[in-house]
C-alpha cells in the first residue's frame, strides 16, 4: 500500500542499474561453460588430451546454420525452475557483505534459484562419447563429500552455485549411420542463490551504560 509497482525495500542500489542484465541462472551457466571447456579428456586412438573450446559450449541451444564442430556441448530439456523465497517479507541482509560491492550497499538474499536441465555431449564417435561419459561422472563430483561441483561466480558478487549429475544416457540416431555423431544426455541440476544489492542502511545503535551503586539499582 502506498509503494509503486515493482518497488522494494530496501531500495535497489543507487549504484547499479535498476534491473540486472543477467540473472543468477545465467551467470552459473556461464561458469558451467568455463568449467567444462577447461576439462582434460581422453584422446581415443592416441596418447594425450582434448579440450572442448568455449565457443562449443552452448548454454542456449545453437541457432539455425551455426557450424558446431565436435565434440561440443549443449543444454536442452529445461524444466522447471523454483524461485519462491522460503520466507515471507522483507529479504534477508547479508551483514558480512556491508560495503563490500560499493559504499552504502549490502547484498539482500532474496531467494534460490533451484532448475533440473539436460546438458547434452555431442562427440565424433562411440571411444570419444566413452571417454567424455567417463570424465564428466567424475569432474561432477570434484568436491569432496557433496557428491556435486561448486563453481564460484565472480561476476555475480562472488556467490557460487552448486551442480549434480543425476543422471546420464546414450543416444544413438539412425542419423549417426551417416554423420558418425554420438550423443550423450547428462541430467544436471542446478542450484544458485538470487541476491541483490541494496542500499544499507545508515543508523547507528548507540548503547551507553552507567554504574549505578547497588542500593540504587533498580530491582
Amino acid at each position: 500500500v502506498g509503494r509503486a509497482l515493482g518497488t522494494t525495500y530496501p531500495h535497489p542500489s543507487r549504484g547499479q542499474s535498476r534491473f540486472p542484465e543477467k540473472d543468477a541462472r545465467r551467470h552459473a551457466l556461464d561458469a558451467l561453460a568455463l568449467f567444462l571447456s577447461s576439462v582434460d579428456f581422453a584422446d581415443p586412438g592416441r596418447p594425450g588430451s582434448f579440450r572442448v573450446p568455449a565457443e562449443r559450449v552452448f548454454v542456449e541451444w545453437p541457432t539455425a546454420g551455426t557450424d558446431v564442430r565436435l565434440p561440443a556441448f549443449g543444454t536442452s530439456g529445461f524444466g522447471q525452475a523454483t524461485q519462491d523465497p522460503p520466507w515471507l517479507g522483507a529479504p534477508v541482509i547479508l551483514e558480512d557483505t556491508f560495503e563490500r560491492y560499493g559504499r552504502g550497499t549490502v547484498l539482500a538474499w532474496v531467494g534460490v534459484h533451484a532448475e533440473a536441465f539436460v546438458l547434452e555431449a555431442w562427440c565424433r564417435n562411440v571411444p570419444e562419447r566413452d571417454s567424455v561419459h567417463a570424465a564428466l561422472k567424475l569432474v561432477f563430483r570434484a568436491s569432496e563429500g557433496r557428491g556435486s561441483v561448486l563453481l564460484p561466480l565472480p561476476c555475480y558478487f562472488d556467490r557460487t552455485a552448486m551442480f549434480t549429475l543425476k543422471t546420464t544416457t546414450m543416444i544413438d540416431e539412425p542419423e549417426a549411420v551417416a554423420t558418425g555423431r554420438r550423443r550423450l544426455l547428462c541430467g544436471v541440476d542446478l542450484w544458485a542463490p538470487e541476491v541483490l544489492l541494496v542500499d544499507a542502511g545508515t543508523l547507528r545503535p548507540i548503547v551507553r551504560s552507567a554504574l549505578v551503586p547497588p542500593d540504587q539499582a533498580l530491582p
